[in-house]
């Protein structure tokens, strides 16, 4: 094994013959990539994210989770039925300060707080508020150019989103 300095923390370590490994650990590699690391602030990762927004980093051959990898980092072991919230709803800050451990629900109260459950701010929207408010204003079922399936040709969606907001199950707070 060949000896090598982290280009995180200067600590010298072991590595394996054919990696191609640049930090001694796993936070080492999560915290090289970062924009900040003033604990008052989101620490936004500037690697990889997944489909879902959420860092994620491979450290020897194994995908991590920033976020957990954070929690981890500061408080030890994930307790059993809990998750990985973000207290300042950022999924790409792994600020060990800003993650704690609570449920599902503890998630949900957060977001509808923060207001990112519904609307512009919610990760998966392909709408926004002004588009919504248009769609509502022209859509006409039986019309060529304004019913559903030619509005979501204008807007790249599918139609059965068009739809959902004309019946009023998303974005149900837009007049």
């Amino acid at each position: 094994m060949k000896t090598r300095k982290c280009n995180h923390c200067n600590k010298i370590f072991y590595k394996d013959k054919c990696s191609y490994q640049r930090f001694c650990s796993a936070v080492c590699s999560l915290f090289n990539r970062v924009d900040t690391l003033d604990s008052k602030k989101c620490w936004n990762w500037l690697m990889y994210v997944d489909q879902d927004g959420y860092a994620e980093l491979t450290y020897k051959g194994e995908k991590i989770k920033g976020h957990r990898l954070a929690y981890e980092f500061k408080n030890g072991d994930i307790p059993k039925g809990k998750q990985i919230n973000h207290r300042c709803n950022n999924r790409k800050c792994v600020n060990p300060n800003h993650v704690y451990a609570g449920s599902h629900k503890d998630n949900m109260h957060d977001r509808m707080i923060a207001g990112t459950l519904s609307g512009e701010k919610h990760g998966m929207a392909k709408l926004n508020e002004e588009q919504v408010k248009y769609i509502l204003k022209v859509f006409k079922p039986y019309d060529k150019i304004f019913n559903g399936i030619a509005l979501a040709k204008q807007f790249n969606v599918d139609s059965s989103l068009i739809y959902c907001i004309i019946k009023r199950k998303i974005w149900k707070n837009v007049q």
